[in-house]
């Protein structure tokens, strides 16, 4: 389908974050083995770019761990030396909702996502 990579794009030194708000891969879904289960649930890709011969490689394919269809998540990216946030502005839910614990009370409600790079 049609993901929309590169609709948000950020970029800090040598490294590259691009959303990709209708990319279709659930909470499962991983960059060895992506799934179309959650139309829409959205990605971000993560490169990084080697100086010494000046190319880039993807370094991650992020998700929210709580993905579900229509949440939009990589429509807004932002990178800071290894901090990344990704925003999901369809995101389902309320106050009381958490990455353990996610609830779908508060429709489109949106949330953000905050990654840490050297995890990868």
């Amino acid at each position: 389908g049609a993901y929309y990579f590169g609709h948000s794009v950020a970029v800090s030194g040598d490294t590259l974050v691009v959303g990709a708000h209708y990319e279709d891969g659930d909470a499962a879904s991983t960059a060895g083995a992506p799934n179309d289960n959650a139309p829409d649930a959205g990605a971000a890709y993560v490169f990084v770019r080697d100086t010494s011969t000046n190319t880039w490689s993807q370094q991650a394919y992020l998700k929210a761990s709580n993905a579900g269809a229509g949440d939009n998540f990589g429509d807004s990216v932002a990178v800071s030396d290894d901090t990344v946030v990704v925003g999901a502005f369809g995101e389902n839910g309320d106050a009381n909702s958490t990455a353990s614990s996610p609830n779908i009370y508060a429709s489109n409600a949106g949330a953000a996502y905050v990654f840490d790079l050297d995890q990868f």
